[in-house]
């Protein structure tokens, strides 16, 4: 949430150049998604595994699962071991690939589906 203080400018605490470029990237996947590029070994090589994983609603979707090889060393050390993600844009089961608003995530073995989950 991006917050101006009664003088305009943007509280310190806010990041506001690096949402900018994660949402610059998003938008360069969401549009080429549309134009029927699926992920492939250059969106995936290096892309965290996400095991045990579904999908999940905060007030957007987004994932829950054990992550494994993110570059943040901190992730995963939640409570049992799981994580959240950042908000749910693209998920693909064929091509195991989900994308984040901050990252793509190659997709492991999908936790057993219950009775009203999201997909």
């Amino acid at each position: 949430m991006l917050i101006i203080r009664p003088d305009g400018r943007i509280a310190p605490a806010f990041r506001l150049d690096d949402d900018i470029g994660r949402l610059e990237r998003l938008l360069v996947d969401l549009k080429a998604a549309r134009d029927g590029h699926r992920a492939g070994p250059a969106e995936l090589d290096g892309a965290p595994l996400i095991d045990g994983w579904r999908v999940a609603m905060r007030d957007t979707p987004c994932l829950v699962g054990r992550v494994t090889d993110h570059p943040n060393p901190d992730v995963g050390r939640g409570r049992l071991g799981l994580s959240v993600t950042s908000d749910l844009w693209i998920i693909d089961q064929e091509r195991a690939a989900a994308r984040t608003l901050s990252r793509w995530y190659r997709l492991g073995a999908e936790l057993q589906r219950e009775r009203g989950d999201v997909l």
